[in-house]
This record gives structure tokens, C-alpha cells and sequence, in this order.
């Protein structure tokens, strides 16, 4: 019986993740690897260079998807799993097509169009975002003149990894982004006909990340993510932290479970990033699979019974055993960070020596599980722009919060210096 992993990242970020098929062999299942070769860059992917920890790799065309499903159902097949967001809809339809566990293709779109999202969300009652869909100035105009006197988000409707997502608080300025924005070929390799422009929430940045199985929700972890001002950027990304269960407000667990509700996650996992605002909680969007600033290795060091999102939602598509023995929620035995690598300066070439000193330095006081770099020695760095042109990220734990601060403190500052 075999697991398809469905993968269309064009980027680098995690491409080959080895920690899935080895899972999926623990569970006694086959591994296989998939992905549409019409898709960004991926023909050019080197069948040769699959991980050796898969045992197959199925090629498909977004343009003639009923040969896939012929293929597909002459395998005995348990489970097709999305690894992101660009994955869910087309893993939705397989899954659909020959009948292995998945949510339903109907409302696929809500669980990847963030416009779509709000608008499911605000169906059912649950606090969502005044949003407008733009695909001219005069919309934009419009928007603002029914929201005067707050400060507006503008960003792809079916973006990721924080591309193009801006806050201002002009016209004049929306209408500069609005411009960046439309007619652009996205990192999913999709033209931007539309753009989104939303109020700005106010408040602090939650993460509930969740597995789901036949619609019984549990909470695998919750998280805090904290971002900054940055080359000129909002929102990016200085680190992410795992929250005590104690911590977490009981209000917030509740709105994440109705956000799954409204949005038909009934399997597999959920990545709601939520704001806390002065009015309670609200969805900022919600991703249908394993959230990002997590490495299953670190994050099994510091859960009760040694599991994360990762483990965790492999065992809700093919293990209704393993699933049943997961606690509603977790419980915190150790404390983790995932800190991520801005690149601060211009261009210029990556060598693997400008991190290694700062690893030993930070090994010193915390453990220091791994430092995922997207770049090779003599790889161009740009400046970062977005979770796509970071240095990396650097997932460290340690029982004490004092230790991590320090070493956070420490990685800040390194960033400061990189090139000194």
C-alpha cells in the first residue's frame, strides 16, 4: 500500500524533505513522490536526484489529469497528501477521483483562495476581514472609501510565502503595489489578475496548527510568530515560538476549531494564522496542510510522546489508530524556537563559512537542531524580500526561555554583522 506525497514547490524551501517518507515506512506503507511537470520550474527536475528514503516518483500534467487518475487507480493507494499550500487543490482532486481520504473538492477553493476564505468564514458567523477583490484602481477607490481611516493590507489572492504583501495606509501608495502586484507571475507560477485589499487587524500573530480525521479536530501545537519592519517590508518573519498550553487563550482553540469547521478541513492538517485583536480572534488565512517554521526532529524533542504536526498528520490520512492515540492537544516538555535569516544587504555570493561560526557560538547555550540554508556555497543572495529570499531558518530548543532569548539576541546580531 503506498502514500503519495504531492509536491509542487518551485522553490528550494524544503524540497525533498526526508523526515516524510520515513514515517510513512515506519507505518509499514510505500512512499511515493509526485508532482505536475508543467508546473514552474519542475521539468527541469533531474529524475536521478529523487531521495533515495522514496521508493517511486509519478510525473503529472496539469493539462491531461484523467491519465494520471487511471494510473493512480491501478495502485493501491491509501492516502495523497499535499506538502503546500500550491499542492492542496490538485491533492483534493486525486483523492476525490479514487477515493482516498481528503476534504471536499467542492470547496477547495475556500481552502486556498484567501478571498474565498474570508468569505466561507463570514457564512458561518466567525469573525473575518472587510476585504475587497481588485482587479482595477477604481476598486481599490472604492474600498477605501466605505473603510476611511485605517490601515490596509494589499497582497495576491493566491500568493505564499509572504510574497508581495504590503501594509499602507494611502491611496497613493496602494495604488504603487497595486501595480507591483497585478499581471505579476507569482512564486506559484500564477498570474496575479487580482490582488486583495483588506483592513489591517490589529494584535498579536497566533499559529494553531492542527490535524484532522473524518472532522475530529486536534491541536498539535500552538505558536506565536513575531515579525518586524524589514527592507522597507512589513511582516517578515524574526522568529517563531512555541506556546505552553497553559499560555494559549481558550478563546483562540475555540475559533481555530470553528475555522475548520467552516472551512471543511475534516482530514489532514490545518495552519491557521490568526490575529488576537482587540475584538477577539481572527483568521488571516489558513493553509490545508503542514505549517512552515516547523522541523518535526526539534519539535518531537519538546511534545509529550514525541510527535509534531508533520507525524501527526501522516498519521490522520493512514493511521486511524495512531490518530485516536493522539491527545486533543499537547502538552510542553521542553521549549522551542525556529528563528529565520534575513539577509539585511545587497547582493551578494553565500559561503557556508559566514554561519558556521555562529552555530558553534549557539551550541554553546542551547540545542541547536539544524540550520536549513537555502543557499549552496557561491549562490547569489539577494536582499530578503519575502520567505523565499531568506538566508534560512535555524530551529533551536533548550529548557530554559532565558537561553533561547540570549541566543536569539545572538542570531540578530550576526545578522547586523554578516558580512563585516
Amino acid at each position: 500500500m503506498s502514500v503519495i506525497i504531492l509536491c509542487n514547490c518551485s522553490f528550494n524551501v524544503k524540497y525533498y524533505d526526508t523526515e516524510i517518507p520515513i514515517i510513512i515506512k515506519e507505518l509499514g506503507l510505500v512512499p511515493i513522490y509526485m508532482y505536475d511537470v508543467d508546473y514552474a520550474n519542475n521539468a527541469e527536475i533531474v529524475l536521478d536526484s529523487k531521495p533515495s528514503a522514496y521508493n517511486d516518483i509519478i510525473i503529472y500534467s496539469h493539462n491531461d489529469k484523467i491519465s494520471t487518475i487511471n494510473i493512480l487507480k491501478t495502485q493501491n493507494i491509501v492516502a495523497i497528501i499535499p506538502y503546500t499550500e500550491d499542492d492542496v487543490v490538485d491533492a483534493e482532486y486525486f483523492s476525490d477521483c479514487i477515493g482516498t481520504p481528503s476534504n471536499p473538492v467542492e470547496t477547495s477553493i475556500c481552502r486556498r483562495d484567501k478571498y474565498d476564505m474570508q468569505k466561507q468564514i463570514q457564512k458561518y458567523g466567525l469573525t473575518s476581514i472587510h476585504q475587497k477583490k481588485c482587479n482595477q484602481l477604481i476598486d481599490i477607490v472604492e474600498f477605501i472609501s466605505n473603510n476611511p481611516n485605517i490601515k490596509y493590507v494589499i497582497k495576491p489572492v493566491n500568493g505564499a510565502a509572504s510574497e508581495d504583501v504590503y501594509l499602507c495606509d494611502t491611496m497613493d501608495d496602494l495604488e504603487d503595489k497595486f501595480n507591483k502586484i497585478v499581471n505579476k507571475t507569482n512564486n506559484c507560477d500564477l498570474i496575479n489578475t487580482d490582488c486583495l485589499v483588506q483592513e489591517y487587524i490589529d494584535g498579536e500573530d497566533w499559529i494553531v496548527n492542527s490535524v484532522s480525521r473524518n472532522g475530529i479536530h486536534k491541536i498539535v501545537n500552538v505558536m506565536k510568530s513575531y515579525k518586524s519592519f524589514i527592507n522597507d517590508r512589513h511582516f517578515m518573519y524574526i522568529e517563531t515560538r512555541l506556546i505552553e498550553p497553559e499560555d494559549v487563550p481558550a478563546e483562540l482553540i475555540v475559533y481555530a476549531i470553528n475555522v475548520l469547521g467552516a472551512l471543511e478541513i475534516k482530514n489532514g492538517a490545518g495552519h491557521a494564522e490568526i490575529k488576537m485583536s482587540s475584538k477577539g480572534p481572527c483568521l488571516i488565512e489558513i493553509g490545508a496542510r503542514v505549517g512552515g517554521g516547523q522541523y518535526e526532529k526539534a519539535l518531537s524533542r519538546c511534545i509529550l510522546n514525541n510527535y509534531g504536526q508533520l507525524r501527526a498528520n501522516i498519521y490522520s490520512y493512514c493511521s486511524a489508530e495512531l490518530f485516536n492515540k493522539l491527545p486533543n492537544s499537547y502538552s510542553t516538555v521542553e521549549k522551542y524556537r525556529c528563528v529565520t535569516i534575513n539577509n539585511l544587504y545587497d547582493i551578494f555570493l553565500w559561503n557556508d563559512s559566514y554561519i558556521n561560526f555562529l552555530v558553534i557560538q549557539l551550541s554553546k547555550i542551547v540545542y541547536v537542531h539544524k540550520f536549513y540554508c537555502i543557499y549552496k556555497n557561491g549562490d547569489v543572495v539577494n536582499k530578503t524580500q519575502d520567505l523565499l529570499s531568506i538566508i534560512g531558518r535555524i530551529y533551536i530548543t533548550s529548557d530554559s526561555d532565558e537561553k533561547l532569548v540570549e541566543a536569539v539576541s545572538m542570531i540578530k546580531r550576526w545578522e547586523q554583522k554578516l558580512l563585516q
